[in-house]
């Protein structure tokens, strides 16, 4: 059989609820980086909308621009 490796002294083994802690912080700053993906989409599609509103002529007031806020609230339910 092989030895276990020999580690350097004063080494400790990350405990169980160390890990675990890594695991949620990883998922956390996991879940902020995909509400600012989803934020910065919001951003830039009300800005697009809030163009095509004011440039339509036949559309009425808003349309576009209420519809990507619609689409923000559910986003976020």
């Amino acid at each position: 059989m092989s030895e276990p490796p020999v580690q350097p002294p004063g080494f400790k083994a990350p405990s169980r609820g160390r890990m675990r802690f890594l695991h949620d912080v990883a998922v956390f700053q996991g879940k902020l980086l995909l509400d600012n993906v989803r934020n910065l989409t919001l951003v830039a599609l009300s800005r697009v909308a809030v163009l095509l509103d004011l440039t339509s002529k036949d559309a009425v007031d808003g349309k576009k621009f209420c519809a990507v806020l619609r689409w923000g609230q559910t986003c976020q339910q």
